[in-house]
């Protein structure tokens, strides 16, 4: 397992919560009292798991079979996903339907993640590429929303602002687009991965 990006992402939770919870219960600890700090929590963990691993890992030459590797990565940030959310239910006005779904946004989204990944790790071109359509496909949605007044639907393309609108429903019904979402997330993840491994995009890498 990845221990190394184990040990990172759970200092990136800590801190995260820290800034954003700090050591001291508030004086009244009740829902209405800590879900505002767990969507910012679950807002960090968003940019850590969408952005930041995948733009470092496109930075770093592959030492040894990048699938394998990108597959393990993806399996432990889901676990800590994973231990992380669901105790945030306890203490936020979250229903189990809603920590599902923004459970299964995230794994979807990660797994689509995983997959540009793998594709941009063979050469600096594909590397550029990859880059970029992970920051326009998470960051310029929401900025296009947020800037230009762009209709809201354009916005939750992105699965950083779809998470977001989820945490912030609260106990609140739950749209039944939701699935969307993760749906195309991960049916376009299961197309890129089977195309990968078709042409040998995701053969080994021999360390140099």
């Amino acid at each position: 397992m990845p221990r190394g990006l184990v040990f990172v992402a759970s200092g990136w939770i800590v801190v995260s919560w820290l800034i954003v919870i700090g050591v001291k219960p508030p004086i009244q600890p009740t829902s209405s009292a800590y879900t505002p700090a767990a969507e910012m929590l679950v807002t960090c963990m968003l940019i850590g798991g969408f952005i930041a691993w995948p733009l470092y890992r496109l930075t770093v030459a592959p030492r040894y079979s990048v699938p394998v590797r990108t597959a393990l990565e993806i399996v432990a940030l889901v676990g800590l996903v994973l231990v992380v959310l669901w105790p945030l239910r306890l203490v936020t006005t979250w229903s189990i339907a809603r920590v599902a779904w923004i459970d299964a946004d995230i794994v979807s989204t990660l797994f689509l993640i995983g997959g540009i990944t793998v594709f941009g790790a063979r050469s600096g071109l594909r590397r550029t590429l990859a880059m970029a359509v992970i920051l326009i496909w998470i960051v310029l949605p929401p900025v296009l929303e947020f800037l230009l007044q762009a209709p809201r639907a354009i916005g939750l393309i992105s699965p950083l602002a779809r998470i977001q609108h989820l945490v912030q429903g609260g106990s609140g019904p739950i749209d039944p687009s939701v699935w969307y979402g993760p749906t195309l997330s991960f049916l376009a993840g299961v197309v890129l991965w089977i195309a990968l491994l078709g042409r040998g995009l995701a053969a080994p890498v021999n360390s140099q």
